[in-house]
């Protein structure tokens, strides 16, 4: 099965990870009560291939302050138009998803702005520092980060994230020698 395509139900997974974002933001700012009267009221449009995507049979997770959990859902151009416990009916030619009990969540958005994180450090990056096995790995990554060339005189090397000792072969820290040995300056 390839990154785009899932050959069970013929839905790309880019447009089911599309309508699980909408699904997220829909029922996060106006809930399916809301979702439902704006599909009433005639918001969105056909999608671009003509086809609303419908999924029914499903435990669909909406995370409004109820907890509701609906068993259908109708996206159209993107957006949800239609949330509920019934098979819903979507526009000409829908694309129906049989869920077959399976659980949606909303596509959550992990966000905890790499960009803000940036500010936080006080020099030269070296984000790889978690794919390290051994200190001499994490050695030779700081050392080709000098290479690089662009760092000031004076300026830092950093290296936050999700690493600890035990993940490198020496089950420790590296030492203030042996980072001096990498970056001696």
């Amino acid at each position: 099965m390839s990154q785009e395509h899932s050959s069970a139900d013929g839905i790309s997974r880019r447009d089911l990870l599309k309508s699980g974002a909408a699904l997220g933001a829909a029922a996060a700012l106006v809930g399916p009560t809301g979702v439902a009267a704006a599909a009433q009221t005639g918001r969105g449009s056909r999608s671009s291939n003509g086809r609303d995507l419908v999924f029914i049979n499903g435990a669909i997770h909406t995370m409004d302050a109820a907890g509701t959990v609906a068993r259908s859902i109708v996206i159209r151009d993107g957006r949800i138009v239609s949330v509920g416990q019934s098979n819903p009916v979507g526009g000409p030619g829908a694309q129906v998803v049989n869920l077959r009990g399976r659980t949606v969540l909303p596509g959550l958005i992990e966000s905890h702005t790499h960009f803000v994180s940036l500010a936080n450090r006080p020099g030269y990056h070296v984000a790889e520092l978690e794919l390290a096995s051994s200190i001499a790995e994490v050695q030779a990554m700081l050392a080709g980060r000098r290479a690089v060339g662009d760092i000031p005189d004076g300026g830092f090397i950093t290296g936050m994230g999700g690493w600890h000792p035990r993940m490198w072969a020496e089950s420790r820290l590296p030492t203030l020698e042996e980072l001096d040995e990498a970056v001696s300056d």
